[in-house]
């Protein structure tokens, strides 16, 4: 796996923190004083309802709300509306506790601890535009709060306003040098924008903080990896799977890199780990590799692999896995100069799936590798049977009979395969073929 989309998916892994959080948990209960220059003023009446209200907000929160709501019948206020919004999110009431936040907004529209906690909430929701105008109006009204920063920078990095996005969180990581959040958001900005240099600084940064947290460690190889620095990413991946973090995908890209790096020892050795630490995996998936280790001339490795995926996979492969296998394993045998296992192989494709095309061509192939042109004709012939292999199909059984000498029939299939799919090299041998029939039939 490589490149900014695949790896910026592992450092944006989650957007967003729960309600239970300590540090929301602390911006919203925190949030019951007075601030004179941000929050309504209290008439005495209001003043005295606070008075009466303080022991409830310890000991009977659900009579505190019944206390604020007959307050407000009496004297609408934007006090009570924000208080009620802080006692229904604490309980679990989302919509009412928005619904709050709002009515004391457009009651008192300089609220900006309703702006802040609304903003809370409707990033939690993940309405990253709503939220975004909420914490704008919070920074506005003069709060230079990290939670407020870090959080409208994940707005604008939803939106894809990486800039911004990257600004916020710079000042949010200023403002709160202690919450990992920031420094989580900061690196995905410069994951996105590719400043490879800034995010793998920031990565050590976080695996120096943090040395046991396998997120770090990962996001420094994906970053490594879209970079171009196989080696590092390499070494990377290698210290995660050998401390016992990794994942079969990170085992399956860890093999990825190796067979980049022209080593199919290695990616042998990564892929068999893959296999071996879930094997309740999806065996297509696993499949793949033995596909492309075998594409990579490594024949000896590509059948290691073959073996330990039947041995893994065993009863779970399915019969169009088991004919994909069937047929990667023949060409790993026609590799190793194993023709008669090949051949036994690609029946067993054939077997277990009759519509495998590539299967029939390769069965072909064999035979008529051997003179045996009447068995490489049927083998093509179960080949042009399939849309996909009829065109090609044609030509080899037209080859075959030329070398028969039946070049009437021949020229009739090269005509249907070039209907089918013209191509230039196979008009000029249709060319040849005429002429010598021409020629053979004394010009007539």
């Amino acid at each position: 796996m490589a490149g900014a989309a695949c790896f910026s998916a592992t450092a944006l892994r989650s957007e967003s923190a729960g309600w239970e959080e300590p540090r929301l948990r602390k911006e919203f209960l925190g949030s019951y004083g007075i601030d004179s220059r941000v929050e309504p003023d209290l008439s005495d009446t209001q003043r005295e309802v606070l008075q009466q209200l303080e022991p409830l907000l310890r000991d009977d929160k659900s009579r505190a709300v019944t206390v604020l709501e007959e307050a407000g019948k009496t004297e609408p206020s934007a006090r009570y509306d924000f208080l009620l919004g802080n006692l229904k999110l604490e309980a679990g009431r989302v919509e009412e506790a928005k619904r709050h936040y709002s009515d004391a907004i457009r009651k008192f529209p300089n609220y900006r601890q309703a702006y802040k906690n609304l903003g809370l909430i409707l990033a939690q929701e993940q309405d990253f535009p709503m939220a975004a105008k909420a914490l704008s109006k919070v920074l506005e009204l003069g709060e230079a709060d990290g939670t407020a920063y870090g959080l409208l920078a994940r707005c604008h990095q939803a939106a894809g306003n990486l800039v911004a996005a990257e600004s916020g969180f710079r000042q949010a990581v200023l403002l709160q040098p202690d919450v990992l959040d920031w420094r989580r958001g900061l690196l995905a900005t410069f994951i996105r924008q590719r400043k490879t240099s800034d995010a793998i600084a920031l990565a050590d940064e976080l695996i120096a903080r943090d040395p046991e947290n396998p997120e770090f460690h990962l996001q420094k190889g994906q970053v490594q990896l879209a970079s171009g620095d196989l080696e590092g990413a390499a070494a990377t991946l290698e210290l995660v799977a050998r401390a016992g973090w990794a994942k079969a995908p990170e085992l399956h890209q860890l093999g990825d890199i190796y067979l980049k790096q022209e080593q199919p020892q290695l990616a042998l050795s990564a892929y068999r780990r893959a296999f071996a630490l879930d094997p309740a995996q999806a065996p297509a998936k696993c499949l793949r590799a033995v596909e492309v280790l075998a594409a990579s001339r490594a024949p000896v490795e590509a059948a290691e692999l073959a073996a330990a995926f039947r041995s893994t996979f065993g009863e779970r492969i399915e019969a169009p896995d088991r004919a994909r296998l069937a047929r990667i394993e023949a060409r790993i045998a026609l590799a190793q100069k194993a023709d008669e296992r090949a051949a036994a192989l690609l029946r067993e494709a054939t077997e277990a799936d009759p519509l495998d095309g590539d299967a029939w061509m390769l069965l072909g192939k064999y035979h008529a590798d051997r003179k045996e042109e009447e068995r490489a004709i049927f083998m093509y012939e179960r080949a042009a049977g399939i849309e996909a292999f009829k065109a090609d199909a044609k030509v080899k059984i037209a080859q075959l009979l030329v070398g028969q000498s039946k070049l009437q029939e021949a020229v009739g299939l090269l005509k249907e395969a070039q209907q089918l799919r013209p191509r230039d090299s196979i008009a000029r041998y249709l060319e040849q073929v005429e002429k010598v029939l021409k020629s053979r039939s004394g010009g007539r």
